[in-house]
């Protein structure tokens, strides 16, 4: 039996069999339904840290430092996924 050469699968969407709908949710509420999922509070805290940045939009910065570092342009996080999932070897 020879090396078969990988073929490019394309993914197929992400299909959710339920309706999803944004709820939004208070700090206190989100840290109440956390230690009721069983996280210890320092975990908590974590997470309830890292939610109010991203609600500040501090994930959205736009500061083009990163591309200047590199030489290039930072790429979509979309578009290096995309390509690592087509760059993946499959076999079928």
């Amino acid at each position: 039996m020879g090396i078969r050469r990988a073929r490019s699968v394309r993914p197929r969407p992400l299909r959710v069999e339920r309706a999803v709908v944004y709820a939004p949710i208070t700090p206190a509420r989100l840290e109440e339904a956390l230690a009721d999922a069983g996280l210890d509070a320092g975990t908590i805290g974590f997470v309830a840290a890292m939610e109010d940045g991203i609600a500040r939009g501090v994930l959205s910065d736009a500061d083009l430092t990163l591309a200047r570092l590199i030489g290039r342009p930072t790429t979509p996080i979309a578009d290096a996924l995309r390509a690592g999932v087509d760059a993946a070897p499959v076999t079928v």
